[in-house]
C-alpha cells in the first residue's frame, strides 16, 4: 500500500469508531433514563369531601304556654263545658316559638271527653 491510500483509510477507521460509539453512548443512556425515571401512579380526578354531621341540636328553654279556645285565652280559672255543647278546638302557644312544639294533650278523666288531633 502506498502512503496515500494508508492516510485515505484513517479518517474512515475514525469515523467508523465515533459513530459506533455514539450508538453506543446512546443506548447505555437510554437503558439508564428508562430505569431512573419512575412512571407515575396515575391519581384519580375525583376529590372526596366527607359529609358535615350537624352538631348537638339543643332544644330552647320554654318561656311561656298558652292556651286558647274559642277565640280568646283561657286564663288561670280555665273553661267549663257542658253535655251537649258544640266541639271546641283547643290551640297551644308557645314561647319561643318553635315549628315542632313539644305539646303533649292528656286528660284527666277520658271517659268524660275525647280529645282529636288536627293536621295543624
Amino acid at each position: 500500500m502506498d502512503r496515500n491510500k494508508k492516510h485515505a483509510i484513517l479518517p474512515i477507521a475514525i469515523g467508523t469508531f465515533l459513530i459506533l460509539l455514539a450508538l453506543s453512548g446512546g443506548i447505555l443512556v437510554s437503558r439508564y433514563l428508562d430505569k431512573s425515571v419512575a412512571t407515575p401512579e396515575p391519581t384519580s380526578k375525583v376529590i372526596v369531601v366527607p359529609a358535615r354531621t350537624p352538631g348537638p341540636s339543643t332544644t330552647p328553654t320554654i318561656s311561656s304556654i298558652k292556651l286558647y279556645t274559642l277565640g280568646a285565652e283561657i286564663g288561670s280559672d280555665g273553661f267549663t263545658a257542658y253535655i251537649g255543647d258544640r266541639a271546641l278546638t283547643l290551640s297551644v302557644v308557645v314561647e319561643p316559638k318553635m315549628l315542632n312544639s313539644p305539646v303533649y294533650w292528656e286528660m284527666s278523666d277520658p271517659e268524660s271527653a275525647s280529645l282529636k288531633m288536627s293536621d295543624d
